[in-house]
This record gives C-alpha cells, sequence and structure tokens, in this order.
C-alpha cells in the first residue's frame, strides 16, 4: 500500500510548486535526453528518483539518498537502477566513478555545501558534468507559490 506521502510526490496537480520544479524538471530531461548510451550518472540526493530513474534502461544510474523510505521507493519504481544510502559527504565510489552527477534540490539543504560539492567532484569525471539545480526562494515570484 502507498503511503499519503509517496502518493503525494506523483501527484500530477501540485499546483503552483509546479511553477517552479516544471522549469528544473525540463533541465535535467533535455540533458539526460541527449546523453550517451551508457553514461555513468549518479543522483545526488535522488528522493524519488524522478530525475533519473526514467533513464536507468539505457545510461548507468545510480541514486543515493540518506532516507530508506525514498531508496525503497526508488528500487521499487526503477529496478533497472541502483540505489544506495550514503552520506553526500562521504560518497563510497571510487575516484572519476560519473560522467553525470545530478544533485536537484539538494543544496540547500546541506550544512557543509562546500564539502559536498568537493566530495561530488571527487567522484566525477575528468570531463563530467555536475548538474545542480535548487529553487530560487528568495526570488520575487517565490511568495506567489
Amino acid at each position: 500500500m502507498e503511503s499519503p506521502y509517496l502518493d503525494y510526490l506523483h501527484r500530477k496537480d501540485r499546483f503552483p510548486r509546479s511553477l517552479v520544479h516544471r522549469p528544473i524538471r525540463e533541465f535535467f530531461k533535455d540533458y539526460l535526453d541527449r546523453a550517451p548510451l551508457a553514461t555513468r550518472i549518479l543522483d545526488a540526493g535522488c528522493g524519488n528518483g524522478i530525475e533519473t530513474g526514467p533513464y536507468a534502461d539505457h545510461l548507468r544510474v545510480c541514486g543515493i539518498d540518506y532516507q530508506q523510505q525514498y531508496l525503497s521507493f526508488c528500487g521499487e519504481t526503477y529496478p533497472a537502477a541502483r540505489y544506495a544510502a550514503a552520506d553526500l559527504e562521504r560518497i563510497p565510489f571510487a575516484d572519476a566513478s560519473f560522467d553525470v552527477i545530478v544533485l536537484n534540490q539538494v543544496l540547500e539543504h546541506l550544512e557543509q555545501p562546500a564539502a559536498v560539492i568537493g566530495e561530488l567532484c571527487r567522484v566525477l569525471s575528468p570531463g563530467g558534468k555536475l548538474l545542480v539545480a535548487t529553487p530560487n526562494y528568495g526570488g520575487f515570484g517565490w511568495p506567489l507559490v
């Protein structure tokens, strides 16, 4: 049985928050749609896995998060991807393990963002891409949301 929280994550009518989140999702989709086959993707702070999980049939997707509820949901929803519990300040992968790292709506929640960015750069391959998105909570339109 799906929890009320997980049910909320999949609702299509989460307006007005969708005004903020839709452009972010499109940003990742535009990039990942063009990624070469077998690109190694790390979804750091993967949450519900919606940004990268659908690509696991042709990209090598790995998601990490510290919340077991998210990891369980992702594992059931996107079985072709791999998911693991991990601390973003100590990512359990070797140097240069990933071609692309997605950091979606995580940066604003971190106590030590510089440490996390350093760790992400460690596991990112030379010439790899670190894709970061975060809502601009201080922006002009945020009070409307």
